[in-house]
């Protein structure tokens, strides 16, 4: 995979949902965090990975949404639509739950066939460094404490996590906690995950630890920790990337 082109961090304007499914590798300076943004689709420009972000000054709202369809092509058109209209919707609401519904009955409606989709939903309150956070079927965020200088799992509630798009009721539940000035964000797609390292042994979360663990976190910025973890992981496998990938490395101020 060889590097883009450096280009200028988005401007973010309230109301508005920023992102898509195309291939990108963009700095990112969202409200109080400051990141990188790598999203390869596999063999294509476009692919079912899906990437929103919005930012409200006013309030100093960061809304983060990542998440990856079960398809390509107009199901992901259908599903991009859905996702960020809703998100318009609710780009100022710091209750997450409320969000994934409301994307679920709209994805179900939309989608056919089995497909589904699975998310993150992220709010960020620069005021007072909380991160609200719901998954729905998605693989768990990891958080690089800095003050202890280690990489942890944002685990997700054992009765909750349904994928969008599978039964029109289910029901999402989130997690607050806070950040500290340096701590690391690291959403990601299950296309990481999915990287052989032999013939029939995937990475586990595990493993995307120890990875990250390796790395001197506090040295590098978040575009050098997601272009280390994408060549670490590369290194580690039988046969490279096999899937649409996304990583976004998010630093708190």
């Amino acid at each position: 995979m060889s590097p883009m082109k450096k280009v200028p961090p988005p401007v973010f304007q309230c109301r508005e949902a920023w992102g898509g499914n195309k291939k990108i590798e963009q700095d990112i300076e969202i409200g109080d965090l400051r990141g990188f943004l790598l999203s390869r689709p596999y063999n294509a420009s476009e692919g079912g990975d899906l990437h929103f972000l919005s930012f409200c000054e006013e309030e100093n709202i960061s809304k983060i949404v990542i998440a990856d369809v079960s398809g390509h092509g107009d199901i992901v058109s259908r599903a991009a639509s859905a996702i960020k209209g809703l998100l318009q919707k609710y780009i100022d609401e710091l209750d997450n739950s409320r969000l994934l519904e409301s994307i679920n009955r709209s994805v179900r409606r939309r989608l056919f066939n089995g497909k589904f989709v699975t998310m993150v939903a992220a709010t960020y309150r620069g005021i007072n460094k909380e991160l609200i956070y719901a998954y729905a079927g998605h693989p768990t965020l990891l958080q690089y404490q800095k003050a202890e200088r280690n990489w942890q799992v944002l685990h997700a509630p054992e009765n909750g996590g349904m994928p969008l798009g599978i039964i029109g009721n289910a029901g999402y539940f989130q997690i607050e906690t806070r950040l500290n000035s340096g701590d690391l964000l690291l959403f990601y797609t299950d296309g990481l995950l999915n990287v052989k390292i032999n013939s029939t042994i995937q990475i586990s979360i595990e493993e995307l630890l120890s990875f990250c663990r390796s790395l001197n976190a506090d040295r590098l910025r978040p575009r050098e920790i997601s272009e280390s973890l994408i060549k670490q992981i590369t290194r580690s496998s039988s046969a490279g990337f096999t899937d649409d990938v996304t990583l976004l490395v998010l630093e708190a101020a």
